[in-house]
């Protein structure tokens, strides 16, 4: 395949779609899905927090600041287990606890 030509529309037409990219299409797309959800819930339920609480705005502050920041230095962090474990097993492990976390917060 000359790559000076090569589009994803012809590598899809030469190797075609089967269910392995549904499944990740899938997989990213609850991910992305759920990691959205993350962030209107904070926004939403911090400054709630703060009236109830009587929160100043530092710590409304400090709640997002932290809650972001850990996502950010997790994933770095974590993105070391697939290659320690294996892609199946961390993924299987990472959407049981999301599915767990999800349902318990519901």
């Amino acid at each position: 395949v000359d790559s000076s030509t090569t589009t994803p529309e012809k590598v899809y037409e030469r190797l075609g779609v089967g269910k392995a990219q549904y499944l990740y299409w899938g997989v990213l797309a609850s991910i992305a899905y759920f990691d959205t959800a993350e962030m209107v819930v904070i926004a939403t339920i911090v400054p709630l927090l703060r009236c109830e609480w009587e929160l100043s705005l530092t710590w409304e502050t400090a709640i997002n600041v932290s809650s972001f920041a850990f996502t950010a230095l997790s994933g770095g962090l974590l993105g070391k287990l697939p290659d320690i474990y294996g892609r199946r097993t961390v993924l299987s492990a990472a959407l049981l606890s999301l599915f767990l976390a999800a349902s318990t917060s519901a």
